[in-house]
């Protein structure tokens, strides 16, 4: 369990988080539209994007055709990361526990993350033996990668 460019492995797996969070909304074609709704909806709350709309196609285009568009936008994959926490979801994959657990460590690890106290905080649908591995992965990373900058400023 480690990433050997924390940041690419990150960008890759936006896409993981975002078909994950279609898989838990949509159940007919018809929830295209609610799912992409959602994320919006989520984004505009969160202040992720200045976007004026967003339709499904558009999203889908991105999300589905990784030849055209290789890395989604941040703000999709967070909008994703906040919708599924909203629903409790819990990650099934090594993907999903890695980018769900890096957006967690973002979110409330600050500069220098620390893996004891944000192990004490995490969501139940985080929590488990998975979730704990990807979660020390994710702050070692972090704060490999500030300690780097400190040495090496550019």
């Amino acid at each position: 369990m480690n990433t050997n460019n924390y940041n690419e492995t990150l960008k890759d797996e936006y896409r993981t988080l975002v078909v994950a969070f279609f898989n838990t909304v949509e159940e007919q074609r018809e929830d295209r539209e609610l799912s992409a709704r959602m994320l919006f909806e989520m984004a505009k709350s969160k202040s992720l994007t200045d976007k004026e709309s967003m339709s499904a196609d558009w999203l889908r285009n991105r999300v589905y055709q990784p030849q055209k568009y290789k890395h989604l936008p941040q703000w999709i994959a967070k909008s994703a990361y906040y919708c599924l926490m909203a629903r409790n979801w819990t990650p099934t994959k090594n993907s999903e526990w890695f980018v769900m657990l890096a957006f967690y460590v973002r979110e409330f690890g600050g500069d220098t993350p620390s893996y004891e106290a944000l192990s004490q905080s995490l969501p139940a649908n985080l929590e488990g033996e998975l979730g704990f591995q990807w979660l020390k992965v994710c702050v070692n990373a972090v704060n490999d990668i500030k300690k780097q900058k400190q040495e090496n400023p550019s």
